[in-house]
């Protein structure tokens, strides 16, 4: 689904947004189960974990952004301008840093539900759901992480932060894949 939000930040993150779904698709497509749960030979998660995480880390986003986006819409629309928490977070996680960096407890895969991909693709949606509400609204509105209350954010590093953060996972994904010989 093509979006073409006014906001020029948004204008950016979308061509991202819409290259996530079907690079997901590309990296598990003829996957068994039983590779998807394959650990690598170099340690790390498998790459059914990768998504579990995912779902984890996306949905405790479902809160606050939309919460962040109806006080945005309150509000005058502001030209993006990242904060320094923003900057920082979004460098450590872009996909081109592959040193790893562990995951909060609370978004660490102890156990990996049923049907994790479409979990997986299901919040991939709302986050573009996110992405359509929130342009118009002021993408300087702060938000509190929510594995770490005392760091804000904006809303559009939060948004940013979602694709961001699956790409960098995609591309574990990918390398996972090949490690395993799938």
């Amino acid at each position: 689904m093509l979006m073409n939000p006014r906001d020029p930040y948004l204008a950016a993150l979308a061509p991202r947004y819409e290259a996530l779904e079907p690079r997901a698709r590309a990296a598990i497509a003829g996957l068994s189960p039983a590779a998807m749960a394959q650990v690598p030979p170099h340690g790390g998660w498998s790459i059914a974990q990768v998504l579990e995480h995912l779902v984890v880390a996306n949905v405790s986003y479902e809160s606050p952004v939309p919460a962040a986006i109806a006080r945005g819409r309150q509000r005058a629309p502001r030209p993006h301008k990242s904060t320094f928490f923003g900057r920082l977070l979004l460098g450590a996680i872009a996909e081109s840093n592959v040193s790893p960096k562990p995951a909060p407890r609370a978004y660490q895969p102890l156990s990996v539900r049923e049907g994790v991909f479409e979990a997986f693709l299901a919040t991939l949606a709302r986050q573009g759901e996110h992405l359509r509400q929130a342009d118009g609204a002021d993408l300087r509105t702060m938000l509190s992480s929510p594995i770490l209350g005392m760091i804000r954010m904006n809303l559009g590093e939060a948004l940013a932060l979602g694709i961001t953060h699956t790409e960098r996972h995609l591309g574990q994904i990918e390398r996972t894949r090949r490690s395993i010989g799938a």
